[in-house]
């Protein structure tokens, strides 16, 4: 399947002088353009102008955290390097959503109650669970490329949300499960080639999401995250998910410390 993948996908960034007014993702199938979605248009936050030097800047930057992420032939824990050091402040964010829907009790136990977890996860627990989402994301969009429709069903069947609320341990057991599974799977295909990985991994970034990157900025309807990392100067917003699918998209909230991006938001949409 991945031999018949469209042609070109091509980010069109729409300046006004010097500052960035508007992108496009316009993917060129044979000899006709369309359009995915207009940043303008999908983002329901803030959003920042953005200059030819910074876009370039970060841009970069957001293309290896990608490159990262598409390597299948690693782990969950290639993810690692780029979360938060203080993970529980991160999934302390006031909405649900933007906690990968995971519950309060699990970061802090003084919320149990008599059916939830009585200990909050550890920090170990918390980078494998948010590392484990990620990977996910990754695995769910390339499992429908390479045509392993029937196994990806019953992978989604293993972590319903309703799992996650209930017992974050034993939705974070089933995440494993599901990686190790992917992996048998793309051992016995030949997937994890660097021929067949080579082939397909920069349209699988694209899909994903690279190229689609928005400057936050505080203001009334920012992100509550700003509150939660205020020291922060520079906040970029950067879809990751099918870009194909409007709805239910994962929104990744970066920010530049010393030189390295770190995760601090992770939003559902």
């Amino acid at each position: 399947m991945w031999q018949k993948l469209p042609e070109a996908f091509v980010l069109v960034n729409l300046f006004r002088g010097e500052l960035l007014q508007e992108q496009a993702l316009v993917v060129f199938a044979g000899n006709t353009p369309n359009v995915l979605f207009s940043h303008r248009e999908k983002s329901p936050f803030s959003e920042g102008t953005i200059d030819r030097v910074e876009l370039k800047r970060i841009a970069t930057e957001i293309d290896g955290f990608f490159t990262v992420a598409t390597d299948i032939s690693r782990g969950p824990e290639r993810f690692y390097p780029y979360l938060h050091d203080d993970l529980l402040l991160q999934l302390k964010h006031p909405d649900e959503g933007f906690r990968l829907f995971l519950p309060m009790r699990a970061v802090n136990p003084s919320q149990s109650d008599q059916e939830g977890l009585k200990e909050k996860l550890s920090d170990s627990e918390l980078r494998r669970f948010v590392a484990l989402r990620l990977d996910a994301a990754v695995q769910d969009y390339l499992l429908g490329v390479e045509g392993f429709m029937e196994e990806l069903k019953i992978m989604e069947s293993r972590t319903r949300l309703q799992k996650l609320g209930s017992n974050p341990r034993e939705y974070i057991k089933a995440l494993e499960e599901n990686a190790s599974e992917s992996r048998r799977l793309y051992e016995k295909a030949g997937i994890l080639t660097s021929e067949h990985l080579g082939a397909i991994n920069d349209y699988v970034k694209r899909m994903l999401g690279n190229g689609f990157v928005l400057k936050e900025v505080p203001g009334s309807d920012a992100c509550p995250c700003f509150d939660l990392f205020s020291a922060e100067k520079e906040m970029y917003m950067v879809l990751f998910g099918n870009a194909r699918m409007m709805e239910g998209m994962t929104l990744l909230h970066f920010v530049r410390n010393g030189g390295r991006l770190q995760v601090v938001c992770i939003g559902i949409v």
